[in-house]
Order: C-alpha cells, then sequence, then structure tokens
C-alpha cells in the first residue's frame, strides 16, 4: 500500500535540517537514513547485445533474436519492431523475457510471411528495433537506444538473413560448401553436426537440406 513521507525542514543558528520521517501501521515517525537515499538516479538502461539465433555468426537459419540490456527494465506490449528492407513489418511472438544475473533478456521468434515452416525468417534483410518509449527502468529512465549517454532514443539494427552462409560473410561460397559437405549426413547426436544447414529442421542434414544449399550456392547479399 501506499504511506506517507513527511519532510520536516529546521533551522536555527543559520544552519538548516532537513528530516524525511516515515509513518505506517505499527510504525511510529522514523527518520529515513540518507544512506538509503538515492543522492542521483542511475544512468539510463542500455542495450547490452543482440544475438541471432543465439549469437553464432551464421547467418544460415535465424530462428530467434535474444536482446541483453544492462539493467533490470520493464518491456512493454510493441517494444520491438521488424521490418523488411522494403518495410514490411514481420509478426512477432511475444517475447520471453527473464533475468540473467539481474539483467533483462528478451528472445524473440517470428511467424507470419517472412517465416519459413521451421521458424527461421526467410532469405532477405531486415531492420530491429527497440523503441525507446516502450522501454524503462524501475526509476523511469527511458532506454538509452542508441547509446549517446541520454535517455531516449531508439536502438536500430540492420541484419541479413541467408541459407547456407554459415560464417555469416554475406555470400553461400566455396567455405561454406567445405562446412557443408563435413556436416552432410551427420545427425544432431554427432559432434560434427551443424544445426545452421538443417533447413527442415528434422535432425539431420541430408539431401533436402544440400538442394536449399545448392540453390543459393554463389548468392550474395547486398
Amino acid at each position: 500500500g501506499w504511506y506517507p513521507i513527511r519532510l520536516e525542514h529546521f533551522q536555527q543558528n543559520g544552519t538548516a535540517v532537513i528530516e524525511l520521517r516515515f509513518e505506517g501501521p505499527g510504525q511510529s515517525k522514523t527518520i529515513i537514513p540518507s544512506t538509503h537515499l538515492l543522492t542521483r538516479l542511475p544512468a539510463a538502461p542500455k542495450v547490452e547485445s543482440v544475438q541471432y539465433d543465439a549469437g553464432s555468426n551464421q547467418r544460415s537459419l535465424i530462428r530467434s533474436i535474444t536482446i541483453d540490456f544492462d539493467a533490470q527494465v520493464i518491456v512493454d506490449a510493441g517494444s520491438f519492431v521488424l521490418t523488411t528492407q522494403s518495410g514490411s513489418q514481420v509478426a512477432l511472438n511475444d517475447p520471453v523475457l527473464t533475468l540473467v544475473d539481474g539483467k533483462t533478456r528478451a528472445v524473440l521468434t517470428f511467424s507470419g510471411d517472412h517465416v519459413d515452416g521451421t521458424g527461421s525468417l526467410a532469405d532477405g534483410s531486415y531492420r530491429l528495433s527497440v523503441l525507446s518509449t516502450r522501454v524503462r527502468d524501475s526509476f523511469g529512465n527511458a532506454l538509452d537506444g542508441d547509446d549517446d549517454g541520454v535517455a531516449g532514443g531508439n536502438l536500430v539494427d540492420d541484419f541479413f538473413k541467408l541459407y547456407g552462409d554459415v560464417d555469416g560473410n554475406g555470400v553461400v561460397d566455396r567455405r561454406d560448401f567445405a562446412f557443408m559437405r563435413q556436416a552432410f549426413g551427420r545427425s544432431s547426436d554427432d559432434e560434427l553436426f551443424n544445426a545452421a544447414f538443417d533447413w527442415d529442421n528434422d535432425g539431420v542434414v541430408d539431401r533436402r537440406d544440400f538442394a536449399f544449399f545448392r540453390s543459393n550456392y554463389g548468392r550474395r547479399m547486398g
């Protein structure tokens, strides 16, 4: 519940004293020690990191985006916006919010027209925005999304998805083919299995996955 806090000001012999007192049910007037008061508000919260598909460099399959904040924050509905290069909005499922070492983590997944049957984004260029007007800390500080040291400003991050590009260099090339060859025929219980090539998410890198890889071979983003 809400309880009154009384601010009392005394002045005697040129010396001013301000006392902050708390009074509640079963609690007589008590002075709140200065050590319990904040002399200044903490810095505005920021985004600590953005990780695509659990943080790997690959851009072959992106089934989630993980956003770590540098503090515990309040995340309102509509805090995250994902659009294609042409400006079409990608439907986002409700974010999964957890606390990791006292900091908020949000995991985004996708649905709708820009997602394949396994939950990965389709090939293309995308823009992720985290809106400062929808994210704040417990003191009311808005997100410092543009990292300029001042509350406010959205975080904007451009990225791409390209099946077969396991090293994230923007092209499906010979190096990716070497990784595919190593992973081909491997199942998820094999240490050489590479989930980034498992297009249909059936637990094995097989001919169907290779067919999609072959159709993308030589393709370049940008």
